[in-house]
């Protein structure tokens, strides 16, 4: 069983494509339930009420976090290592995630 740095199997992670034709898979994150319950909170005081809504916004600001890291890393990339940062972005397909003003979403159904 081959595992991740994640700790997770990384034969066992569910992939599925979205109906954008992006493919996503669905990864195990330790969160502290406290953040979880202050997000579940804020997600009431602005008007979320819905179960399903609820859980939709905490998967976008989730997801949010891990952009803004993939976009740190490589915008600090520009002065460093601009050819491996090239590589990067075309292997991986990041075009869209290093613009600054993305809010591209990937969501399942």
């Amino acid at each position: 069983m081959k595992k991740g740095w994640w700790g997770m199997d990384i034969n066992k992670i569910k992939c599925e494509q979205l109906p954008s034709g992006e493919i996503g898979c669905w990864i195990k994150v330790y969160v502290p339930k406290r953040w979880i319950d202050f997000i579940e909170e804020y997600a009431d005081y602005i008007g979320m009420k819905n179960p399903k809504e609820k859980e939709k916004y905490i998967l976008i600001e989730l997801q949010s976090s891990i952009r803004d890291f993939i976009f740190a890393v490589l915008d600090s990339m520009k002065s460093t290592d601009p050819q491996k940062r090239d590589y990067f972005v075309e292997k991986y397909g990041l075009h869209e995630d290093i613009k600054i003003s993305s809010d591209k979403i990937y969501l399942p159904k």
